[in-house]
């Protein structure tokens, strides 16, 4: 029952939900101000848990504009420092699926992302408004956006963040379509991608 679940304000940089004016559901797995917290799954011998949001009914309401607030995450942390999400296969994300946000010292590592077709902004990875992340050994499926890193609506996490610094995206054709950048430089600050993968798949 959606009614059980709790609310929380939007976030302060985003000042409205992204569904829905009002505010939004807390994340599944949700921690704000917190320092030194591992979320992995270990199962008996496997080294490798599910977490299945259930997300058709979100889709639905969120195709048929039902939603009073936005839909849930599955996996939140705000003001954080020192997080490590790992080892995990997330299924059926209601929304996005992994957001650090106004965090730092943040790894990702060897997690599963599976969105079913057709699952609305079932974004993988979205880092936001972030310093020291690193994201490795990922797998990601058939969603509109693997990764969705940004530092915009107005909040920087870098306190000496320096406008100038960064060369500006080149949104030219073929290179950069339909994203949310802002009209200054992306303040991305020590990030790692490595050996991950994104599949699309067509319905």
């Amino acid at each position: 029952d959606v009614r059980e679940l709790p609310m929380m304000e939007p976030l302060p940089s985003y000042s409205r939900g992204r569904n829905a004016a009002a505010g939004r559901y807390t994340s599944f797995i949700f921690g704000t101000n917190l320092t030194n917290v591992i979320v992995i799954a270990r199962y008996g011998n496997r080294d490798n848990g599910t977490i299945d949001g259930q997300g058709a009914f979100w889709w639905q309401q969120f195709l048929e504009k039902k939603l009073e607030y936005t839909r849930p995450y599955l996996i939140e942390f705000m003001y954080s420092h020192k997080i490590q999400i790992s080892n995990l296969t997330l299924l059926n994300s209601p929304s996005w699926n992994v957001q650090p946000v106004y965090s730092s010292n943040i790894i990702v590592k060897g997690l599963n992302i599976i969105a079913s077709l057709p699952s609305p902004t079932t974004d993988g990875i979205n880092p936001d408004s972030f310093t020291n992340t690193k994201i490795e050994d990922c797998a990601l499926h058939t969603m509109k956006w693997a990764f969705w890193m940004t530092g915009n609506y107005g909040s920087h996490a870098d306190g000496h963040y320096d406008p100038n610094a960064l060369p500006f995206p080149d949104q030219g054709p073929g290179k950069i379509k339909e994203c949310d950048f802002p009209q200054e430089n992306l303040p991305i600050d020590m990030l790692e991608l490595k050996k991950c993968s994104y599949s699309i798949e067509h319905a």
